[in-house]
């Protein structure tokens, strides 16, 4: 198998797992906060479900959507771009756009990371008594490797475009 049928072959699959998250992800998350009660099972943190209402799980699905929509997006772009790939369409200019929206989306949601955490945190214990409500902030190592790699993808994606822009001055010589 040569190497451009086996980036083809690749390629198609990561099309169709992209695919597949774009329609799990929604579901799944609109399973967690349907199923709240889940969540002790789940994480092996003790979160005490019962102080959680409709309000908790409404507001919890609500802003559940911001990185979701982000994540979804980077997505479809990833999709097309391999979709591309799989049609051995490799050296287009959209091919460089598809990319640097993905790691424009990586950047956004490492960035946005701390403060998303926040709010879920403010959104799980709203319901506490008063003393025992918290606000969790945190930048970890998670949230700087998203940055960082959304970083050297935007720079590739540059790259890409040059290169294309390179490949069509030649195309006009010959």
């Amino acid at each position: 198998m040569n190497t451009t049928s086996k980036i083809q072959k690749l390629s198609k699959i990561l099309s169709h797992l992209s695919s597949g998250l774009i329609i799990l992800l929604p579901l799944l998350t609109l399973l967690f906060w349907v199923k709240i009660e889940w969540i002790p099972q789940l994480f092996r943190e003790n979160y005490d479900v019962s102080t959680f209402d409709i309000t908790t799980q409404i507001l919890g699905l609500l802003f559940t959507v911001i990185p979701l929509s982000l994540w979804i997006y980077g997505l479809f772009n990833l999709r097309n771009l391999f979709r591309n790939y799989a049609q051995g369409k490799v050296f287009l200019r959209e091919n460089a756009k598809y990319i640097k929206r993905f790691a424009w989306m990586n950047i956004l949601i490492g960035a946005l990371a701390p403060i998303i955490g926040g709010v879920y945190s403010l959104i799980l214990t709203m319901n506490y008594q008063e003393g025992e409500r918290f606000l969790s902030i945190s930048l970890g190592t998670s949230e700087i490797h998203t940055i960082f790699l959304g970083i050297v993808f935007v720079v590739i994606a540059h790259v890409m475009e040059s290169a294309h822009a390179l490949s069509e001055e030649n195309e006009q010589f010959v």
